[in-house]
């Protein structure tokens, strides 16, 4: 007579003894999505200033997390050197301040102050692109793109704006501005940002500028396109460039812009 198997509860069923291969495929990949979303979480945080790691741990997740645009808070107030040098290898330098003094929706106003010059007001979208500048009473339609956040090393683009004054009292379209923008990567070690060794992504940004009122414009009398040229370094954790170098086809000089100092408002978190 055959042996007989012990009787298992009703409901049950004999634990096979056969290896379970179908848990051996799904665990790695489980675990290989538990990193991936630990990462993306990690590099996030740390790319709002939420969250500080090593330069080395920053380093291994650069390349693959988005940068996203700033956090702006009323009270913010950064200071930049302006440095322009001349054909002749003259150097001239001037400190500028940038200062947030209101938020509406999706506009962030800014108070802009230079020596000897009046207070001049410009009104940025959340994106950081400029809208509204009051020097001639400007315009710009949609917003200059001069940044197109998330930003990702590789990525590029390219947009058309309108540029109008009211500056004699009626609207009028003064020219037409084509930024052409990419990102090339991360360059690291570019400066120290309060004491720590920042990595800065590098942005090139081309403008091409066609007037239609070139005197209000490029400052000419004839109607000409013309082109300016940026490279800068876009620090997350400053929600800014901490360098830009900037030139032009109608400009005898180059300017190099330098972020000096950076105050948050005080119920910003922004480190």
């Amino acid at each position: 007579m055959p042996p007989r198997h012990p009787e298992l509860p009703m409901g049950s069923s004999r634990k096979s003894t056969a290896p379970n291969t179908r848990r051996r495929k799904v665990l790695p990949w489980a675990v290989g999505v538990g990193l991936l979303v630990a990462v993306g979480i990690a590099g996030g945080l740390v790319y709002t200033g939420k969250l500080t790691l090593p330069l080395v741990a920053q380093r291994l997740v650069q390349d693959y997390v988005p940068v996203h645009a700033p956090e702006f808070q009323v009270g913010d107030n950064s200071s930049y050197e302006w440095s322009f040098t001349q054909v002749d290898g003259g150097v001239n330098t001037y400190l500028v301040t940038h200062k947030v003094i209101d938020i509406q929706s999706d506009q962030v106003t800014m108070e802009i102050a230079k020596p000897h010059a009046k207070f001049r007001r410009q009104v940025y979208n959340r994106q950081m692109n400029i809208a509204e500048d009051s020097h001639d009473l400007q315009t710009f339609n949609p917003p200059l793109r001069n940044y197109d956040f998330p930003l990702l090393p590789g990525k590029s683009w390219n947009a058309t704006s309108t540029l109008t004054s009211k500056d004699h009292g009626e609207e009028v379209e003064i020219g037409r501005i084509t930024v052409s923008g990419e990102v090339l990567g991360w360059e690291h070690g570019i400066g120290r940002l309060n004491g720590v060794i920042v990595d800065g992504l590098k942005l090139k940004i081309k403008t091409v500028i066609e007037p239609t009122e070139p005197s209000r414009v490029t400052n000419e009398p004839s109607v000409s396109t013309r082109m300016q040229w940026r490279t800068e370094w876009y620090v997350p954790s400053a929600g800014r460039s901490v360098v830009a170098r900037e030139s032009s086809d109608w400009l005898d000089y180059k300017k190099t812009i330098r972020l000096v100092n950076f105050i948050p408002s005080k119920s910003s978190d922004t480190e």
